[in-house]
């Protein structure tokens, strides 16, 4: 009697194992949470704008961007070269403030303004004249991000007006 109660424990025990393989699998953690979606968008901005300058002379930034931004800078650097212009200095970020948080499937998406002071960067010419690149330094960009292989890329950016800045 006691080997039939062993084979019926052995048994009942084989059926929950296989019962088990057919459970679908929990699903897994989301790859980011908004908070860390936020901070690697912040980070990835701080690095490129700190590879960025002097413009157009240092590729590694350019690694920062989405494959169609990354094609418009690649031709707005060709033609700042071809007008014997370099901008050199030093571009301060103010403010990181994130804006939209998006999840579609593994994909994420970041909304950012990013507040600049472009007071220490120069447009120089060809005699090495400097001057200020731009009449008001301080400025607002829409900066939208997305992971592209699971990592942030800039998406696209463009100014936009701001009190806050």
């Amino acid at each position: 009697m006691h080997s039939s109660v062993v084979i019926a424990a052995l048994s009942a025990a084989a059926s929950l194992v296989l019962l088990a393989g057919c459970a679908p699998e929990p699903e897994p953690e989301p790859a980011w949470t908004e908070e860390e979606a936020y901070a690697a968008a912040e980070e990835t901005y701080r690095e490129y704008n700190s590879l960025s300058l002097p413009y157009g002379e240092n590729e590694d930034a350019l690694d920062y961007l989405a494959p169609d931004l990354r094609a418009d800078e690649e031709q707005t650097i060709r033609d700042i070269s071809e007008r014997n212009i370099r901008i050199e200095g030093e571009s301060q970020i103010v403010n990181f403030q994130p804006i939209q948080f998006d999840r579609a499937g593994k994909s994420i998406a970041v909304l950012a303004t990013v507040c600049h002071d472009d007071s220490g960067v120069y447009l120089v010419t060809e005699d090495g004249e400097k001057q200020g690149a731009r009449d008001n330094p301080r400025y607002a960009l829409e900066v939208e991000f997305a992971t592209i292989e699971g990592d942030f890329s800039i998406v696209s950016f463009a100014e936009i007006a701001s009190t806050e800045c």
